[in-house]
């Protein structure tokens, strides 16, 4: 198939898009979107100017109007300032300078070199194509198929795309399965190829306004909080910083669905209100479906065009050796526009409460216990169930306050990574009722987190006694975990030994202390 030959422009352009029109000049210049270009300008009339103080006067009422409008404009006319702008040069927050250290691999200018090319990363695709990671550049959406289309230069047609590695075979189109847009460990897997056509990009096809747009599937397990920030959210970051290609203005298309409920997203990604959306967390647009790919008004082609789409493999969650979490941590504080201020004054303990499975049934006695012990620091109380009922800037803000947080195993635990550099997140274990061992849940998830302490908290068959779930919470012999979880997995966990959480938190907000060179850490050994 060949390309489609370049089209007629209908006219000529000005530098933001509008098309120029020859009986009206601007008064400003179109290259500064801030200045309000929608005064003509001011024409001499008839009458001549008779005398030079009506010259002064004409061109200082001239000046002054200008002044004007262009402060009036700037007001009117320029977009909101996003939270990591207008700081002056070497003034940038730390966690601003931490975000624009995974920038360096954008696109700084919009050159259309008129075909496609791609570089991909991970294992190879002969390998093993769901751990393959893409970065394809100058790629078009067709909006009619849908379909992806990757432009080659009609001269080189005998140029493969790639050998294939093992056997030298040339390769000249794109397998169908040389990409999976899914996490790796769910099913079904969703592969995914561009279509190669061959001949220039149509001139006619514009550009998304998208710096970077990323091709990802969401998938069933997105309705929990843990696995929506661990199965999807991270992994969409983390194949961004991969590429060293993060922006917040990137754009998220949703590829094929990853199971069989598609309504799963409506809550956390794609809730109602934009406000409870964790997509906040790393970008500024809303999710949408090839289908709803803003075009051109009105259309001049029936594709668009992408300067960079990112696509590929669902094993990038923290887990992945070559990212890391300060970064992703950086970038949610920016994008919520939070203003971070390290350390505080003193330290503060936040405990985690919840109703349902694995909840910390005395968290009140712990809490009242720990005030008791740590007079200087401030012990509160958080309800885990209403912080997916309030906008999420709102729940990072109290996160971004605590020094320490004591918090369930399971789904709250990942709240951990919203916690400021050199807090520690104290994570329940859970008792493995047939081999008497402690057992991290949450390991998976964290085991390479930087910008955080995780401090588990073993458990004994004594904090599970007076609890109220029993034994109904109970996993019983024949559930397909049952050999590898046991018996307590999901049950709720009272703690005895108070003074064993004293220690661990103690502990915790000496590290803070330390860490920020803070007094805390005298106070607290003088009460010994």
């Amino acid at each position: 198939m060949r390309g489609r030959s370049a089209g007629s422009e209908g006219g000529p352009m000005g530098a933001f898009g509008h098309r120029v029109s020859g009986g009206l000049e601007r008064a400003f210049d179109l290259r500064d979107p801030y200045k309000l270009n929608r005064a003509p300008m001011l024409r001499g009339g008839k009458r001549r100017l008779s005398s030079l103080g009506s010259i002064v006067c004409a061109l200082l009422g001239v000046a002054l109007l200008i002044g004007s409008g262009v402060l009036v404009g700037r007001e009117l006319v320029r977009p909101p300032r996003r939270s990591w702008e207008g700081f002056a040069p070497g003034s940038e927050p730390l966690h601003v300078l931490e975000m624009k250290g995974i920038q360096t691999g954008l696109r700084r200018n919009g050159v259309r070199p008129g075909y496609s090319s791609f570089a991909c990363i991970g294992h190879k695709w002969e390998d093993d194509y769901l751990q393959h990671s893409c970065r394809f550049h100058d790629i078009c959406l067709n909006h009619t198929s849908l379909e992806w289309q990757y432009y080659v230069d009609p001269e080189a047609v005998e140029v493969p795309l790639f050998y294939h590695y093992l056997n030298g075979h040339p390769v000249y189109e794109f397998p169908d399965d040389f990409v999976m847009t899914g996490h790796v460990h769910i099913l079904p897997y969703t592969p995914w190829a561009p279509k190669v056509l061959h001949g220039r990009i149509p001139a006619k096809h514009p550009y998304s306004d998208a710096p970077v747009a990323v091709f990802q599937s969401l998938n069933d397990f997105v309705g929990s909080f843990r696995h929506a920030l661990f199965d999807f959210i991270l992994p969409v970051f983390n194949l961004m910083q991969l590429f060293r290609m993060y922006t917040p203005e990137f754009l998220l298309i949703e590829a094929a669905h990853q199971g069989h409920d598609p309504d799963a997203a409506s809550f956390l990604m794609k809730p109602e209100d934009p406000q409870l959306s964790l997509m906040r967390l790393i970008g500024q647009n809303a999710i949408v479906t090839p289908r709803q790919v803003r075009r051109t008004s009105p259309p001049r082609s029936d594709a668009t065009c992408f300067h960079t789409l990112l696509a590929g493999s669902g094993h990038l969650q923290a887990s992945e050796a070559r990212v890391r979490t300060s970064t992703f941590w950086a970038a949610a504080m920016a994008n919520l526009g939070l203003e971070v201020k390290l350390p505080q004054e003193y330290p503060v303990v936040t405990v985690i409460t919840k109703k349902g499975r694995r909840s910390i049934e005395n968290a009140e006695q712990i809490a009242a216990h720990l005030r008791e012990r740590f007079p200087e620091a401030e012990i509160a109380l958080v309800d885990g169930n209403s912080l997916n009922t309030v906008p999420l800037k709102s729940r990072a803000q109290t996160l971004l306050r605590t020094s320490v947080m004591v918090t369930p195993c399971g789904s709250l635990a990942a709240l951990a990574y919203l916690l400021p550099p050199g807090a520690t997140a104290i994570v329940m274990n859970y008792l493995q009722s047939e081999t008497g061992a402690n057992v991290q849940l949450d390991d998976d998830a964290f085991w390479n987190v930087d910008h955080v302490t995780l401090a588990y908290y073993p458990v004994g068959v004594e904090d599970y006694e007076g609890t109220s779930d029993r034994p109904g919470c109970q996993k019983q012999k024949g559930d397909p975990m049952f050999e590898e979880e046991g018996t307590l997995v999901n049950c709720n966990v009272r703690i005895a030994d108070l003074e064993r959480m004293e220690h661990v938190v103690g502990a915790a907000l000496r590290r803070w202390s330390a860490e920020h060179g803070l007094a805390t850490v005298a106070m607290l050994d003088s009460q010994r």
